[in-house]
């Protein structure tokens, strides 16, 4: 009896379970590391950075996160704080790896130094940083 799984989709699910076990023990901040920075944000600006880092906690603790998202997210932050982020980047996409843990780490630090220069972008419908955009 087969199951009638490709050789290709039973690589994937052994990818998802090894990547799984390996992000599993990843250490991730609470958001109690940006609880006071974040309060201090609009609305919009609250929900749409508190959206990305969530996806990006979720791909971190092994919860299904679809590789556009984690990509959009990664994007997101690298967007508005110009730190890179870290994404390995495999046949089935890219999957987050020990230094995106570190990456949310400095994204947080990050918005607890900044959280100032953010603002919405309305016609973009997104978060800026008006020091960056401005060259400073």
């Amino acid at each position: 009896m087969t199951l009638g799984w490709s050789s290709t989709q039973m690589g994937i699910g052994f990818v998802a379970v090894l990547f799984g076990a390996q992000v599993a023990c990843l250490s991730v901040p609470s958001t109690r590391s940006v609880d006071k920075s974040v309060a201090s944000l609009s609305p919009q600006i609250r929900a749409t950075w508190m959206s990305q880092r969530e996806l990006v906690v979720k791909a971190l603790t092994g919860q299904e996160v679809t590789g556009d998202a984690l990509e959009s997210a990664a994007g997101f932050f690298e967007r508005v704080t110009h730190i890179r982020a870290h994404l390995n980047m495999t046949f089935v996409g890219p999957m987050p790896g020990r230094k995106l843990a570190s990456d949310l780490r400095e994204w947080d630090a990050w918005l607890n130094r900044n959280s100032g220069c953010l603002y919405w972008d309305e016609e973009h419908q997104t978060v800026e940083c008006q020091w960056i955009v401005d060259g400073a």
